[in-house]
C-alpha cells in the first residue's frame, strides 16, 4: 500500500470514528423512523443543494421562499438536531476538527450555529411578512430587524436608528447613527 492511500484511509478512520460522525449516524438512524419527516428533510435538503447551485435566480425571493416554506419543519426537534448532526461532520473543513470547531468562537459551526439560534428566538425573523428590500446590495429589512452583507471589496455605509447588534460577522466599525461593514462582512440589527 502507498503512502498517500495509507494516510486517506487513516483519515476516512477517523472520521467514521468521530464523535460527530457517530451522532450523525444516530441521527439518521432516528429520522429514519419517521419516514414523512425524514422526505420533509430530504426535500428541504434537496431545494437548498439545488438553490446553492442554481444561477440566474433572484436569491431574496428563493432564500424567503425556501425559508417560508421549511418554517414548520424548522420546528421540528428532530429535524433540526438531524440537520445540525449532519453540520457538524468535518467533511468540509479543511484544518478543523469538531472539537476545535466548538472552541473556536469564529467558526463556520458556531455561526451557523447563531444564526439558527437568532432564526428561532428574533421574532421578525419568525414571521414571514413584512420584507423591506434596503437600496444597499444584499440588504433588507424585516419588522425591526435589519440584516446587511457587504459582498464588494470597498466598505459599505448604512444609517441606523437606535437599536441593539444582534450579530455580526467581520469587524465593523460605528460611527454615530452609521455602521461600516468593511467587505465581506455582515450585521443583524434590532431597531428599538
Amino acid at each position: 500500500m502507498d503512502k498517500v492511500t495509507e494516510c486517506l484511509d487513516a483519515l476516512i478512520e477517523e472520521m467514521r470514528e468521530s464523535r460527530a460522525y457517530q451522532n450523525y449516524l444516530w441521527m439518521e438512524e432516528e429520522l429514519e423512523k419517521a419516514p414523512d419527516l425524514k422526505s420533509r428533510v430530504d426535500g428541504y435538503r434537496i431545494r437548498n443543494y439545488r438553490l446553492q447551485q442554481s444561477e440566474n435566480v433572484d436569491l431574496y425571493d428563493a432564500v424567503d421562499s425556501l425559508e417560508r416554506d421549511s418554517y414548520a419543519l424548522r420546528k421540528s426537534e428532530k429535524a433540526n438536531a438531524y440537520l445540525e448532526a449532519e453540520l457538524e461532520v468535518p467533511y468540509n473543513n479543511k484544518d478543523k476538527d469538531i472539537e476545535s470547531q466548538i472552541k473556536d468562537e469564529t467558526s463556520l459551526l458556531n455561526l451557523i450555529k447563531a444564526l439558527n439560534k437568532l432564526r428561532d428566538t428574533n421574532e421578525d425573523l419568525t414571521k414571514h411578512d413584512g420584507f423591506e428590500l434596503l437600496d444597499k446590495p444584499l440588504s433588507y429589512r424585516r419588522g425591526k430587524t435589519l440584516i446587511a452583507m457587504n459582498l464588494k471589496d470597498e466598505p459599505m455605509e448604512i444609517d441606523l436608528k437606535p437599536g441593539l447588534l444582534e450579530l455580526s460577522i467581520g469587524s465593523i466599525e460605528v460611527k454615530e447613527n452609521k455602521i461600516i461593514l468593511p467587505k465581506h462582512a455582515a450585521i443583524v440589527y434590532k431597531e428599538r
